[in-house]
C-alpha cells in the first residue's frame, strides 16, 4: 500500500471560509524506501478540484533529492513561487512522516 501525504496552499482566509481556498497541492509518496514529491497549482482563472491537482502532481512526481533548495533554485522548469515557499516546510513534514524512509532534501 502505498502512503501519500499531501498539504493544500490557500489563499488567505476569508469570514465565509476560515481555512482559506485551496489552489494548490504538494504531495509525497513513498516508492522503495524513496520519498518522491510533487506538486501542482490551479490556474487562476480555473476552479479548483483535489482530484485533478492529485493527477497532475502525480504526473510531476521526483526523487525529493531533487527537491533541495539549491535544486529549486537551478531547475530548469518553472517553479511557482508559492510552491518554492511552501517546500521547505513540507519536506520538514515529510521526514518525520517517512522516518524510516531516504529524505535527501
Amino acid at each position: 500500500m502505498t502512503t501519500t501525504l499531501r498539504h493544500y496552499l490557500r489563499k488567505k482566509p476569508s469570514l465565509s471560509n476560515h481555512k482559506g481556498e485551496p489552489y494548490g497541492v504538494l504531495m509525497a509518496r513513498l516508492v522503495d524506501n524513496e520519498v518522491f514529491l510533487s506538486w501542482s497549482l490551479c490556474h487562476r482563472n480555473d476552479t479548483f478540484s483535489k482530484e485533478q491537482a492529485e493527477i497532475e502532481a502525480i504526473k510531476r512526481m521526483v526523487p525529493s533529492k531533487n527537491c533541495t533548495p539549491a535544486a529549486l533554485a537551478f531547475k530548469k522548469d518553472h517553479i511557482p513561487h508559492d510552491v518554492k515557499k511552501e517546500m521547505p516546510s513540507f519536506i520538514e513534514r515529510c521526514k518525520k512522516y517517512y522516518k524510516q524512509a531516504t529524505v535527501d532534501a
